[in-house]
């Protein structure tokens, strides 16, 4: 069951010991969070990985905990980076407690994707909460109904985060929706490694998972063949057969650029 405020217990439980970040809250406190937001990421913490939709690993100088000033059309904003993605970079605004997605493009843009971070860390809780559940009780039925199901969830937890179709926890969903369970098979895995690697802030993910690795690359060769086999003539009639509506029809998002309004 989803909790609006989680606790450390709850993200010990899903994330594991390892799989946590905990600030400092004197720096913390320093840095102009609030009382609030100070507690949340030094006492409840943050994941080190959350599926395919956040990770602490992260090498450049904005890491989590780093203190970034951005130039806005309000004047100055402080604002504390909390993790990323692939081409851009979580962060929370000290000025108004919200939480926003912002693009490395050329022209970086920011967009609100969270009304707090307390409801931020209960979003990676949820996605992490998913995956475990799939992993008890496997299969496409399943994966679609839970993502169904933490999707309602969220959005009656934030409703900012689903404004619209275009929003970043909307465009998150329909990534997950559209995995099969091969992808989701292997998030999982990936997952798992980067919790019992402990990644913190500008340290990469260790190495020397053999057991882990060992799936992973099989994962990777049933992949492969299962490309091959669809560039077959047989399978190309198939295709052609099932039509546009048929398997594989689901339109699958990407990364983040093209998706964050202006700050």
């Amino acid at each position: 069951m989803l909790s609006p405020v989680v606790t450390h217990r709850e993200m010990t439980e899903a994330f594991g010991d390892e799989g946590l970040i905990l600030l400092d809250v004197m720096q913390a406190r320093a840095k102009g969070l609030s009382d609030t937001d100070a507690r949340i990421l030094s006492e409840v913490g943050l994941p080190v990985r959350a599926d395919e939709a956040f990770t602490a690993d992260i090498v450049d100088e904005l890491q989590v905990g780093s203190l970034v000033v951005c130039e806005t059309g309000h004047g100055d904003v402080d604002i504390l980076i909390l993790g990323g993605v692939p081409g851009g970079r979580y962060f929370l605004d000290l000025r108004s407690g919200a939480v926003g997605l912002l693009s490395l493009d050329e022209e970086p843009q920011a967009e609100q994707i969270n009304s707090s971070l307390e409801s931020f860390v209960a979003f990676l809780h949820g996605i992490r909460l998913r995956q475990a559940a799939l992993q008890a009780a496997p299969g496409d039925d399943a994966l679609r109904e839970r993502t169904e199901e933490l999707s309602r969830v969220l959005e009656e937890l934030d409703p900012v985060a689903f404004r619209d179709a275009e929003a970043w926890w909307s465009l998150v969903m329909d990534h997950l929706m559209a995995r099969d369970y091969l992808a989701e098979t292997r998030a999982f895995l990936e997952q798992r490694r980067a919790e019992a690697a402990g990644t913190r802030p500008g340290q990469a993910a260790m190495t020397g998972f053999g057991d882990l690795s060992s799936l992973l690359d099989l994962i990777d060769a049933i992949d492969a063949d299962a490309r091959d086999t669809a560039d077959t003539p047989d399978a190309v009639d198939a295709e052609e057969h099932a039509g546009a509506d048929g398997p594989g029809g689901a339109e699958e998002h990407h990364g983040t650029e093209g998706h964050h309004g202006a700050g």
